[in-house]
């Protein structure tokens, strides 16, 4: 009985299901004593038929379906989907993600006319700054309305070109030319002595009536 077919496995569960049946029947008036023995012998054999045929219904090969697979993988499917699904708050922030995710287009040359980049604020550049804000003490000759000026975040530093017309006029020449605004004021000769000038006009403000007069008071008191 250790190699047997399914649908022999199957009648021998047949048979002694049959027996069982036969055996719940109520006993005539033989001895007790033989009849106990009896039972108990079935009993027995029933025992180790139903043994013999678990072992072979385990040998037998298992059919696998796809509802055993989704009872096996049931949680790991679950939270897969739970992962993949993304709760909805607000749709902006939608927009944000779906923004996010399209490719980066290369910004083409006239775009990049309408956007001025944040340059590094290094001394030099502090220097200049400051010069734009106080150029109305640059040049006599030049007047500008007074406001509270502040430095643009974005800017850009360039350098002028001058047209064709304008070669014999106002062009520089590449001696003349320098990195800063604050060299190319240095540079010029007018622009140094204009400086002095209004330096010496505010130390003598500065020192009239004070140690000014007190040095001429005791030059004086010497000459005695």
């Amino acid at each position: 009985m250790e190699n047997l077919s399914v649908d022999e496995l199957f009648a021998n569960l047949k048979r002694v299901v049959a027996e069982e049946k036969r055996g719940d029947e109520p006993r005539g008036s033989l001895g007790e004593e033989f009849q106990d023995d009896k039972v108990s012998v079935e009993v027995d054999d029933r025992a180790e038929q139903f043994q013999t045929i678990e072992r072979n219904l385990k040998r037998l090969p298992k059919l696998q379906t796809d509802f055993d697979q989704l009872g096996a993988n049931g949680k790991q499917a679950q939270a897969e989907l739970q992962r993949k699904v993304t709760k909805v708050d607000d749709p902006i922030y939608i927009l944000e993600s779906r923004k996010k995710s399209d490719k980066v287009k290369p910004p083409t040359e006239t775009e990049k006319w309408f956007t001025l980049p944040k340059p590094e604020m290094t001394a030099e550049v502090k220097r200049d700054l400051m010069i734009i804000k106080h150029r109305a003490a640059l040049d006599p000759k030049r007047h500008y309305k007074k406001e509270k000026w502040q430095a643009p975040e974005r800017f850009s530093i360039g350098t002028i070109i001058e047209g064709p017309t304008e070669f014999f006029s106002s062009r520089l020449k590449n001696k003349e030319r320098k990195n800063t605004m604050l060299e190319t004021l240095m540079a010029d000769d007018k622009t140094n002595k204009y400086f002095k000038r209004k330096y010496t006009e505010v130390q003598q403000k500065k020192t009239s009536g004070k140690k000014a007069h007190y040095r001429g008071v005791k030059d004086k008191r010497r000459k005695f």
